[in-house]
């Protein structure tokens, strides 16, 4: 029994402090009108001195509670604003530096992988055969993700797949999917695929 007292003097107080300043204001602003308009005003004689007094304090009340609630809105509002601001922002000095992270490592590829990689994204990742020299198996098998599996093998860049046309040896060669979309983002946006592409 006392908790729910007390939680509703607590709800109670909540309330007062929350609007006591507006309602000190209204009535200040309603004995202001009256003081102004005088006893001589339609409505007062109409209505009386108190009503008048209590009918222009609620009128300033909502005003003033109107006026807060807006104020209280735009600063959310402006809040949100700063907070979408800034994550876009940040997204976006993320974004650079992903970016220049994989500019970085396109720029570490021989001309040969880059050469590979600008055939493939011309073919839309379909299968091109590669001369086995081209692709460097001994510098392949220092990359990161190199799997070998019999002739064929794999790299975070290249499926390689052991194929004979005729008397010459080569590789079916397609780009790792992650690595073709990076590849297929940074041609689309700079028209090459490193810095040092003149």
């Amino acid at each position: 029994m006392t908790e729910k007292l007390l939680d509703v003097l607590k709800s109670f107080s909540e309330v007062i402090n929350k609007h006591l300043a507006p309602v000190v204001l209204s009535c200040v602003i309603g004995i202001a009108v009256y003081l102004y308009v005088g006893d001589t005003f339609w409505m007062v004689k109409r209505l009386s001195m108190g009503v008048f007094v209590f009918f222009t304090s609620c009128i300033a009340f909502l005003v003033i509670e109107m006026v807060l609630w807006l104020a209280l809105k735009m600063k959310q509002w402006r809040s949100k604003r700063e907070q979408r601001e800034y994550e876009r922002k940040q997204e976006a000095e993320h974004q650079a530096e992903e970016e220049k992270k994989l500019r970085d490592w396109f720029d570490t590829f021989t001309p040969n992988t880059l050469e590979i990689i600008q055939q493939l994204l011309n073919t839309d990742n379909q299968p091109i055969e590669v001369d086995a020299w081209k692709l460097q198996e001994g510098f392949d098998m220092l990359m990161p993700g190199y799997v070998s599996t019999g002739n064929n093998f794999k790299t975070n860049l290249f499926i390689c797949k052991f194929h004979h046309v005729g008397n010459k040896s080569c590789y079916k060669v397609v780009m790792q999917d992650e690595v073709y979309q990076m590849a297929r983002y940074l041609f689309e946006k700079y028209g090459k695929l490193s810095r040092f592409d003149f």
